[in-house]
């Protein structure tokens, strides 16, 4: 590229994925090959989950973890690289979200092992648009992200609509009223096991913004700072309240960032892409 690379920050683009994602990983490899972004001031790391004690499946895991391999070998993308397996149990392999939880945790973990500046998660049916690091940089935000859209099948009722909340109300607008800090403190845990957002397709013109501050969302295409990873670290969800409530892993991270103070902003007119196993890209 001719462009000073030196001028931009390092990112570690970061990918939790497995067997069931191999319908998009041709998708995904050229995407990388392709991002515009300075190659030397890039590094990607690729979590794969693999389920333990699964004869089954041993030989359908492997040959997708033997898939990736080969594809980045031949890809044309001169930055460091990595393809970790994640092992879990059968057990928590049958309890909804905990494969790309395990995965998002080690690779928080991995991120804060190097020297990178950002934390680029890339969702694995989420390749990023060409200039998806460099848009999401521009937004000058401790988190940034692009708009996801749900599958028609997860919500019915709803259809096709953007996973996008805007905060109700803060922490901040609480400390206005001078309580003690025990009281705030019980606020932030109830805080962490409730939803505190309204959907943005709530918003009159919301689709007149080009972006959006004080936001959750899904975190396919999502550039983080890495004071923020640093602070916030890799907590998951379910952990403050025990049975008190739950949110996916995204809006869990999101509920605490926004928590902590941090800037989080939405880029309204980047549609992530969400690709479907029919092809379809919502």
């Amino acid at each position: 590229m001719e462009e000073d690379a030196a001028t931009y920050p390092k990112i570690e683009v970061v990918i939790p994925t497995g067997y069931v994602k191999d319908y998009v990983l041709l998708y995904m490899i050229a995407a990388l090959e392709w991002l515009d972004y300075p190659h030397d001031r890039m590094e990607i790391t690729w979590a794969i989950t693999t389920v333990k004690d699964t004869p089954e499946l041993d030989e359908t895991q492997d040959a997708y973890y033997n898939r990736v391999t080969r594809l980045m070998e031949t890809a044309h993308i001169d930055c460091p690289w990595s393809i970790n397996k994640v092992y879990i149990s059968q057990k928590q392999a049958g309890t909804g979200f905990m494969p790309i939880l395990k995965n998002r945790q080690y690779l928080r973990g991995h991120f804060l092992d190097g020297d990178a500046d950002y934390f680029m998660m890339v969702g694995g049916d989420n390749p990023p648009l060409r200039d998806a690091a460099k848009r999401l940089l521009k937004l000058d935000a401790d988190v940034a992200f692009g708009v996801s859209y749900q599958r028609p099948e997860r919500d019915r009722a709803l259809g096709i609509y953007p996973m996008v909340w805007k905060y109700a109300w803060t922490m901040d607008e609480l400390k206005k009223y001078n309580l003690p800090l025990d009281k705030l403190e019980h606020f932030r845990n109830a805080f962490l096991n409730a939803t505190l957002y309204v959907p943005i397709w709530a918003i009159p013109n919301w689709k007149r913004y080009k972006t959006m501050t004080t936001v959750a969302g899904g975190d396919g295409n999502c550039l983080t700072r890495r004071e923020v990873i640093e602070n916030i670290g890799w907590s998951l969800p379910g952990i403050v309240g025990g049975n008190l409530g739950y949110h996916s892993e995204d809006l869990h991270w999101f509920n605490q960032v926004n928590l902590a103070g941090y800037k989080t902003i939405v880029d309204l007119k980047y549609r992530v892409p969400h690709i479907h196993t029919t092809g379809e890209n919502f």
